[in-house]
C-alpha cells in the first residue's frame, strides 16, 4: 500500500496513530530519538526493535545517533574537567567591565 493511501475502512494507512504508521521510517527516527530521553511503552519498543531488524537504513541512523551522542557526551566530559585559563577569565571580565561601564547612548 503505498503512503497516503487508504485502507479498508477508509483510514489513511500512514496516520500517526495507524497500524501501518508503526512500520515506517519516520516513526523509527521519532522512537529513537524519544528514546534517550525516556523509555518507551512495550507496544513502542516491539515495533521499534522489529523496524530495526528489517531497515538497513534505520540501522545505520541508529548506528550515527549512537555516535553522534558517545562524541558530544566526551566532548563536554573533556570540558567539564578542565579549568578555564585565568588569562581567559581576566579577558572576559574586563570585556564585561568595559561593556557595563559604558553608558547606552540615546
Amino acid at each position: 500500500m503505498a503512503e497516503g493511501t487508504e485502507d479498508h475502512k477508509g483510514e489513511s494507512c500512514c496516520e500517526e496513530h495507524s497500524f501501518f504508521y508503526r512500520f515506517t521510517c519516520k516513526y523509527y527516527t521519532e522512537k529513537a530519538l524519544e528514546r534517550e530521553d525516556s523509555s518507551l511503552s512495550s507496544s513502542d519498543q516491539f515495533y521499534f526493535k522489529l523496524h530495526h531488524i528489517i531497515c538497513t537504513f534505520c540501522r545505520r541512523f541508529a548506528r550515527q545517533q549512537r555516535a553522534i551522542r558517545k562524541g558530544l557526551e566526551q566532548l563536554f566530559a573533556e570540558d567539564a574537567t578542565e579549568p578555564m585559563p585565568e588569562e581567559a577569565k581576566g579577558a572576559i571580565r574586563a570585556e564585561l567591565n568595559g561593556k557595563l561601564s559604558k553608558k547606552p547612548s540615546d
